[in-house]
């Protein structure tokens, strides 16, 4: 049965409405995960000097002219990467993870990347020391005082490097890709943990989860925060919930191993470089989608095929149009819409439901419009016709729509 989106709350179905943009890079929601206390390494160590700390101004992704298509820096975000993780402890702070437990949860991390880039990047880690983590001589509200979200930050990331290479490590800031420091949890950074958007530095506040290191890798390759937008009244933003992205948040941690990259992100960070079919104005489309979330899915080159389907919403936003089936029972039967910025990748998932949209109960996973479906955003129609895969030995899984583009 055909649904139209439309204008009131009081009709079965809504109208798309006016996104309001949200740009906040701090975890508060993931950082939960990092809050667990695990094994406590032992303190006992040697003592390092400390680096003089000469705060550079807080690092913010480079401007863009307004109605410039973003254009990826793929040599940052394919291809092998470095990382370094560094542990460290302050004077009234022990760090609560072990090495193990680290590497294991960055392990996990760039077998996931390898994945989700259909193995055009790869992230090596290395956690140092092996042992007891480096001993900075400085406590916790020192850092708080040179200002929680910014300066204090910079300072506890650079006094961390300096540990590593006064311990020897002198190649720390010239041979790794990205630096992560492990800290112990405190309020820096409201207690979240933390990086810069195309950016080296990331920092781990509280205990490793590979979940968390991901988000926040995920920042340090270029990538925002995936909203939802939830389809109520005038419309509303919803920080992180995007429950099927990296970026966003996993509500459902029952399907925490299946969550995976937006199509948007995948594309400008050169990993779907091609099968991206933008369509123009004044055309009505029947069109297979292919699922984005399996790197062997149009494996070969030479057969066709697109992982995307894109087309302008107004100066501000273009439409996208994917297909999951790795996760989420509703995920496998609907067509995932969102509304992304032409200008950098920061996407917002299309709440189909938004009368269930409590995130603690996991009420975001119905939001890909479901098959028979029409979601309609003035002259804009877009159907979930149906779901299916090839029969040519591959078994490609896809999704059928119907697109009428004003």
């Amino acid at each position: 049965m055909k649904t139209t989106w439309l204008s009131h709350r009081s009709s079965a179905v809504f109208r798309v409405a006016a996104i309001l943009a949200v740009t906040l890079l701090t975890c508060p929601l993931l950082a939960q995960d990092g809050c667990g206390v695990e094994d406590v390494d032992n303190q006992d160590g040697q003592t390092l000097a400390m680096a003089t700390v000469s705060p550079t101004p807080c690092q913010s992704p480079t401007p863009v002219p307004a109605g410039t298509p973003y254009l990826p820096d793929t040599a940052w975000s394919t291809g092998p990467k470095k990382l370094v993780c560094i542990r460290v402890t302050l004077l009234d702070k022990p760090l609560r993870s072990t090495v193990t437990s680290d590497q294991n949860a960055l392990d996990t991390v760039g077998a996931k990347y390898r994945v989700y880039s259909r193995g055009r990047t790869d992230i090596t880690s290395t956690v140092i020391p092996s042992g007891t983590p480096f001993p900075i001589l400085r406590d916790s509200n020192y850092y708080l005082g040179l200002g929680s979200n910014c300066e204090g930050r910079k300072a506890l990331h650079a006094d961390a490097v300096q540990a590593a290479k006064d311990a020897g490590f002198t190649n720390v800031q010239t041979y790794y890709n990205r630096i992560m420091v492990h800290h112990p949890q405190f309020s820096i950074s409201n207690g979240n943990s933390w990086a810069d958007v195309k950016g080296k530095r990331i920092w781990m506040n509280g205990t490793m989860k590979w979940r968390l290191a991901a988000h926040e890798i995920g920042h340090s390759y270029g990538c925002r925060h995936a909203h939802l937008w939830n389809v109520t009244r005038i419309g509303a933003d919803i920080e992180y919930g995007d429950s099927f992205d990296i970026m966003g948040s996993d509500y459902n941690s029952a399907d925490i191993n299946s969550i995976d990259f937006n199509e948007q992100y995948k594309h400008h960070l050169g990993w779907i470089p091609d099968r991206v079919n933008t369509l123009t104005s004044g055309k009505y489309y029947n069109l297979k989608i292919y699922r984005s979330d399996d790197p062997n899915t149009l494996k070969s080159s030479t057969k066709g095929g697109d992982f995307a389907l894109k087309f302008s919403k107004d100066a501000t936003y273009d439409y996208w149009i994917g297909y999951r089936a790795n996760n989420f029972t509703n995920a496998k039967q609907g067509a995932h819409v969102k509304w992304a910025k032409k200008t950098n990748p920061e996407s917002n998932l299309i709440d189909w439901v938004p009368s269930t949209n409590d995130p603690n109960t996991g009420g975001h996973l119905d939001a890909p419009v479901p098959i028979g479906s029409t979601l309609q955003d003035g002259g804009i129609l877009i159907t979930a016709k149906s779901v299916g895969q090839d029969t040519d030995g591959t078994f490609d899984k896809w999704i059928r729509v119907d697109v009428t583009v004003p």
